[in-house]
């Protein structure tokens, strides 16, 4: 008797095992198809090429350092994670623009559509060293400009939901909320070796710093032209509120800002430096050069 319940024993091991590895696999698999679905309806082409800036450059799409299929799976993955503003349940929409040859990328309130929307041109991606970690920071700030921001930073425009005006605050978000999320997705490889020393210095070996700031440092040299030493802090400093349109901080300035948002924990609602110390995450004020 004892034998068989014995046996009666490893069988239901076994089958709990088998049937845990099941339940994993499909956890895996679930995060995978995540992680790499394109939703084509992100898509915007239109061949009125002259209208947008694209010339008369036959390779102005093989210029582009991320791929149309890389674009489309990053903001899909993005719009997973941020379907919506939980403070009023309005739906953010996400559009990438490929043959808008004009760089820039975007937050806005539709009133008509009564929705959010991110709109990333694709000549964005024809930047100098552009990846696919600086797509990933880019659009995670202009998340943070309907996400981010403390209520003194908000502001609506013509009767529309308010968004956070403070380019500071949006730097902060990507790094503190955003691409901490995204990097979870194992099919994102962002870059893992140090692109500045910098980088390396105040990562040391923590993996998931390194590919983050690599993504801001991308992003914000791309953006700069090659002026920008993102190597040195920034020697600037702020006199006055940005809470204006085109009042972006110097490159350097944001870099700054992003890195502290990195050291803020994930799960605060209000980035730490700004309103409140924190001596654990040794980030008891924003940089000096940060635009509230």
């Amino acid at each position: 008797m004892y034998g068989e319940f014995e046996k009666s024993n490893i069988r239901n091991t076994l089958e709990y095992l088998r049937i845990k590895e099941i339940l994993l696999l499909g956890l895996f698999m679930s995060s995978i198809s995540v992680a790499m679905e394109c939703d084509e309806s992100i898509i915007e082409r239109d061949s009125s090429l002259e209208r947008f800036n694209l010339g008369e450059d036959p390779e102005h799409y093989n210029k582009r350092m991320v791929s149309l299929e890389n674009s489309c799976v990053l903001l899909t993955a993005l719009r997973k994670l941020y379907p919506l503003n939980p403070q009023n349940g309005t739906q953010i929409n996400y559009k990438l623009e490929w043959d808008v040859g004009f760089p820039n990328a975007s937050a806005n309130y539709f009133v008509s559509l009564k929705e959010y929307r991110i709109t990333v041109n694709g000549g964005i991606l024809a930047l100098k060293d552009f990846s696919l970690g600086a797509l990933a920071s880019t659009v995670c700030h202009e998340i943070g400009h309907i996400l981010g921001g403390t209520k003194d930073t908000r502001r609506s425009e013509k009767g529309g939901k308010a968004l956070n005006l403070s380019e500071g605050l949006a730097d902060y978000f990507a790094s503190q909320h955003c691409l901490k999320k995204i990097i979870r997705l194992d099919s994102f490889l962002f870059e893992s070796l140090p692109k500045i020393e910098r980088i390396k210095q105040i990562c040391n070996k923590d993996k998931a710093c390194i590919k983050i700031l690599n993504a801001g440092y991308d992003h914000y040299y791309s953006g700069s032209k090659g002026i920008a030493n993102l190597n040195l802090e920034s020697t600037f400093v702020a006199i006055k509120l940005s809470l204006g349109f085109n009042s972006h901080p110097e490159f350097d300035c944001r870099f700054d800002s992003f890195i502290n948002g990195y050291f803020c924990p994930e799960k605060l609602d209000v980035p730490c430096g700004i309103l409140k110390h924190h001596k654990k995450f040794n980030v008891d004020r924003p940089p000096k050069c940060f635009y509230p």
